[in-house]
């Protein structure tokens, strides 16, 4: 493909985590692991209180966020933060 293809898509758009390699050993730590009955990746969502507390309990909290800052994570309570959070966050430092 070439970008006189109409369904061209510049690679620099395409959604990557730049840290791919990244040992994920952490998140089995995590203390979110397991809680499937929670929505992590919907900020408006009722489950967003109890993410938060969740989080603010656990080991890897640092390493989750990160994880999350350095790859761009879009969407979703990483390391207690949500999105906007997280960009004010990176913003002040």
């Amino acid at each position: 493909m070439d970008e006189d293809d109409e369904y061209y898509t510049p690679k620099s758009t395409l959604p990557t985590l730049r840290d791919q390699s990244s040992d994920w050993t952490w998140q089995m730590e995590a203390a979110c692991d397991g809680h499937t009955e929670l929505n992590w990746f919907d900020s408006q969502g009722k489950d967003r209180s109890r993410c938060k507390s969740i989080c603010h309990t656990c080991v890897v909290r640092v390493q989750c966020l990160d994880f999350a800052i350095r790859n761009d994570a879009a969407a979703g309570i990483w390391g207690g933060l949500e999105l906007q959070e997280r960009r004010r966050l990176t913003k002040a430092v």
